[in-house]
């Protein structure tokens, strides 16, 4: 709800979206009522049901009812601990046995932490990668990802080729990312260098992400760097490195809200507009690619 609140009804056991959002950051932060996402291009009025693959990622891992469109057996309570970390009975019989696992990795659950990089960032991809057309690998439902499994293998994604290379959605996050030079350069940088999946972020202040950067770029030396005056002031400790490295942007997709844009760079005039594209449909996945 930090950016926008939705809302459901149910009628006849299947939930539908509501029309009406509340956007959290309109008007200053102060807050106000419009339209939901996409309701402005395609009003479906209260026919919009919910499907599996939404719930997947809003409320975690539901039980839907097979062949019936936003209906459910049984809905989760939030998100849990089993999105990143894979199931986890076999973990709760192993601890409740013995409360430290006899080796330093604990095999018995998903610790993202020891996945490589790409299958980290997979872990938040699960939710945070969108394309216009996403389709779930023969055998694979909404819910079958599990950490530690490429993500390539659960489904397929299909971009518009040609589109704008600086466009900025919502969950593009782990994308824009992969494109900064921190990122190339880096052999461990990851969504959680910067986010402690287990905390809330958007109340901790702008000095938790500067100390972040400032782990690899010292802000003395960075400063004294720095070809004019203007420009050492602007990289002192005390800056605000990511406003002006990670810009806030607009995303496309959600009306009302802004978002940080992850490519970090020295931002100059890339934002381009208005990129032709004739609809064709590229894929995402190397694999896709390839075959």
């Amino acid at each position: 709800g930090s950016a926008a609140r939705t809302y459901l009804s149910e009628e006849n056991g299947r939930l539908y979206e509501l029309p009406l959002t509340w956007y959290t950051q309109a008007d200053g932060g102060a807050g106000r009522w419009g339209l939901s996402p996409g309701y402005e291009d395609q009003n479906v009025r209260f026919d919009r049901t919910i499907p599996d693959r939404c719930m997947a990622c809003h409320n975690g891992t539901s039980e839907p009812v097979p062949f019936a469109d936003g209906k459910f057996a049984g809905l989760a309570d939030g998100i849990g601990c089993e999105q990143c970390h894979g199931p986890g009975e076999l973990h709760v019989e192993a601890r409740t046995a013995s409360e430290q696992a006899p080796d330093s990795v604990d095999v018995t659950i998903v610790n993202p932490k020891w996945l490589s990089v790409d299958l980290r960032l997979d872990v938040c991809q699960q939710c945070h990668l969108n394309g216009e057309v996403s389709v779930l690998r023969e055998g694979e439902s909404a819910f079958s990802y599990r950490p530690g499994r490429p993500l390539s293998a659960h489904r397929a994604v299909f971009a518009l080729a040609g589109d704008d290379p600086n466009r900025v959605s919502v969950i593009s996050h782990a994308d824009r990312l992969k494109e900064s030079a921190c990122f190339i350069a880096s052999p461990a940088m990851d969504c959680t260098t910067c986010h402690n999946p287990h905390e809330g972020f958007r109340q901790k202040g702008p000095e938790v992400f500067n100390s972040t950067c400032q782990t690899c770029h010292a802000p003395d030396a960075l400063a004294a760097s720095m070809p004019t005056p203007d420009l050492q002031t602007q990289h002192l400790a005390t800056a605000n490195s990511f406003a002006c490295h990670m810009p806030e942007v607009s995303a496309d997709d959600v009306p009302h809200a802004s978002f940080t844009d992850h490519k970090i760079r020295v931002v100059g005039d890339d934002r381009i507009v208005g990129t032709q594209t004739d609809g064709t449909l590229a894929p995402y996945f190397a694999a896709d690619r390839d075959g």
